[in-house]
């Protein structure tokens, strides 16, 4: 049975990753706070590596570097001392580049990866994550959707500046789709980053979670699912595609 090492393996992706590989696979489980000897056994044995692990924000600034580039570049460190060519899946995110320290460190973990790549001629993926919704997500913690539907379910008012405002959304249960395509076939695609979500306005969302909140069905929810099917057509074709962003220098 192949070994799956899965970082981050208690938070929200992390749980519904878990529980979507065990039947299929031995999952080896690491999670901050871990000690560096097991990351190492880990990683020496694993023959597919989905690093999740990763720090949004912290008043300790270092510490959102040292957990998103950091740890990275540990992980790839062990795997080419080892000479283990463990196909590796980097959770990054759309923020990847964008002047805030976490987007900087996401950066600086992706370009860790790909030089570990280039050494190692392993397969090495990079996923650019939107916008994730579903159960288990953590409130007030970089999700609308989870923190709204707290609200919603404390009584709480969802407060918005601009109802007009768009925001695209992804489901974390097809995201772990994406990852077991990714894990048992690879991808032409080294970097992804164009994941079929839906868009919607947030006074549109805001209704929706409060009309769910009261009990109450939303026909007009329909419009939506046809929308994501569309799109999501789009982006299961779009991964057979070779990607440009292979011979992409940073």
């Amino acid at each position: 049975m192949k070994k799956i090492l899965i970082t981050g393996c208690k938070g929200f992706i992390g749980r519904h990753l878990v529980r979507s590989l065990e039947n299929e696979f031995e999952i080896l489980g690491y999670d901050l706070g871990y000690n560096q000897e097991k990351l190492i056994e880990f990683c020496e044995s694993a023959d597919c590596i989905i690093h999740l692990a990763g720090l949004m924000r912290s008043d300790d600034i270092k510490a959102i570097y040292d957990v998103n580039y950091g740890l990275t570049a540990e992980i790839c460190s062990i795997l080419l001392t080892s000479d283990n060519k463990s196909k590796i899946i980097l959770a990054s995110s759309r923020h990847s580049g964008s002047e805030s320290d976490y987007g900087k460190s996401k950066f600086m973990a992706e370009k860790a990866v790909l030089a570990m790549q280039e050494m190692l001629s392993n397969e090495a993926y990079i996923c650019r994550l939107p916008n994730l919704f579903g159960p288990g997500a953590r409130p007030n913690y970089g999700s609308v959707v989870a923190t709204w539907c707290n609200n919603a379910q404390k009584g709480l008012g969802l407060e918005i500046s601009d109802s007009d405002i768009e925001m695209s959304l992804y489901y974390v249960d097809d995201l772990i789709a994406d990852f077991k395509k990714i894990i048992k076939v690879g991808s032409k695609k080294i970097i992804h980053e164009n994941f079929p979500t839906t868009k919607i306005k947030l006074g549109d969302l805001k209704f929706i979670i409060e009309q769910f909140a009261l009990g109450k069905a939303i026909d007009d929810f329909q419009k939506y699912d046809k929308k994501f099917n569309e799109e999501k057509d789009l982006y299961q074709r779009a991964m057979q595609t070779p990607d440009i962003t292979q011979s992409f220098s940073y």
